[in-house]
């Protein structure tokens, strides 16, 4: 029954990536300067760029692989006195394709722009206006770049493959799945190579994190037999996800439970309203929760690049 369980798993995931592989994800970075800048020049590079990728058949990705970083140098920098005085600057938006994790950038386009305001900031957020990236050189670049990247994963493959098992090898399924992370989708081995690993790691990552979750409710139920206690219990067992040996062997732990509880009905419905939403997680979010464990293992490390997503 698991084995058929799985085949129907990949098969879903399969046909979600094949998809995947004909409409790029990207996701969206926060501008970068060396200089303090008000959110709303932020905000607007942010909406030029969301437009220029929605224009190119692209979509904004929440746990993307690759990432388009704006960042902002500033060329010359003038205040003009008279009345009134007004700030002169000059500045060029440099836009990179870039893997959010993997320290990798794949190619830039710059946009150079001139603009006048009260201050330095004002210069920057009236003449934001003038730039444009619904233009052919913008689309070209995002083509290229992305060609660049596609083509760079493919080749590495069989060294992150190899570092993945490595880490699998070891027990280290957080570090397996950062680095199986940080492949696109769009490669075109992603379905047969990337995913049936990234499945592998999540689920020996989650029976490892379902064994755990289950010793921690024993020993808190084994501390206090309370009807109160009981529900925290309940709670923390509705976590371990189905597929596992600890959700089988937690059953028992639940008998024991409605043995020593008054209110039968209230507990059973905190196990089932906690179980709905773990079964959801569960069916529509399988990659994306194995991708959260990498990602949170990426944030952790001291060798990956900082660049801070829009959510």
């Amino acid at each position: 029954m698991k084995k058929n369980i799985y085949i129907v798993i990949i098969f879903f995931l399969s046909s979600i990536f094949s998809y995947g592989q004909e409409l790029t994800s990207i996701g969206v970075a926060h501008l970068k300067s060396d200089f303090s800048l008000p959110k709303v020049i932020d905000t607007q590079v942010k909406g030029k760029i969301k437009r220029a990728l929605s224009l190119n058949g692209l979509s904004d990705a929440k746990q993307p692989s690759l990432v388009l970083v704006p960042e902002i140098m500033i060329v010359s920098e003038n205040m003009l006195y008279g009345v009134p005085a007004y700030f002169e600057v000059e500045y060029d938006i440099v836009f990179y394709l870039q893997s959010l994790y993997g320290n990798n950038s794949f190619d830039s386009y710059t946009y150079s722009v001139k603009g006048k305001g009260r201050n330095k900031n004002n210069a920057i957020a009236k003449s934001m206006k003038k730039v444009r990236l619904n233009t052919p050189k913008f689309s070209q670049f995002l083509q290229k770049a992305q060609k660049k990247a596609i083509a760079y994963y493919e080749k590495k493959l069989p060294y992150i493959i190899q570092k993945a098992n490595t880490a699998i090898n070891v027990k280290e399924y957080d570090k397996a799945l950062f680095i199986l992370s940080d492949v696109p989708e769009s490669i075109p081995s992603y379905s047969s190579q990337v995913l049936p690993l990234i499945e592998k790691a999540y689920q020996m990552y989650a029976k490892n994190n379902a064994d755990a979750i289950l010793q921690k409710a024993k020993a808190l139920w084994a501390a206090n037999k309370s009807d109160i206690n009981a529900y925290r219990v309940a709670e923390l067992i509705a976590t371990i996800p189905t597929g596992t040996q600890a959700y089988q062997e937690a059953k028992t732990l639940i008998e024991d439970l409605e043995n020593h509880t008054t209110d039968k009905e209230k507990l059973n419905e905190k196990i089932r309203l906690q179980k709905i939403n773990q079964g959801h997680k569960e069916r529509m979010a399988y990659i994306a929760a194995a991708k959260e464990v990498g990602i949170a293992y990426g944030k952790n490390s001291s060798n990956t690049n900082k660049i801070i997503l829009w959510k």
